[in-house]
């Protein structure tokens, strides 16, 4: 079983597909968007699939005719809440896709509830 969430933003993030422009990395105009995600551990993966929107919609996107969607540039990520261990309580971004971004800890998600903190830039 693959543990997965999706995100909840703070204030406002996106919604659906091609809702926020990608601006550039060097753009003094680029938004960042906080969010959290839940899930419940499996207690045999160490890695949790965290979408976006609901896994298939692609909110960043640069513009064109039609707009092309793209993975955002950046993605930190940390554990707020959970039964956090020395081996669970450091997690990577070790990929980040159009549609969300996945987690990996150090060892297993154990069969519990945890809250990951993350911070999107496109």
């Amino acid at each position: 079983m693959a543990n997965a969430a999706n995100a909840v933003w703070r204030k406002s993030g996106p919604a659906f597909s091609f809702q926020q422009l990608a601006l550039g990395g060097a753009d003094a105009q680029e938004l960042a968007y906080r969010g959290t995600a839940t899930f419940t551990g499996d207690g045999a993966t160490a890695t949790c699939t965290i979408s976006f929107v609901d896994g298939t919609a692609t909110p960043f996107f640069t513009p064109g005719n039609p707009p092309t969607a793209v993975a955002p540039t950046l993605v930190l990520a940390q554990v707020q809440a959970g039964a956090v261990s020395a081996t669970v309580g450091h997690i990577d971004v070790t990929s980040i896709t159009t549609t969300g971004f996945v987690i990996t800890s150090e060892g297993n998600f154990p069969a519990s509830a945890f809250t990951i903190g993350f911070i999107v830039i496109p």
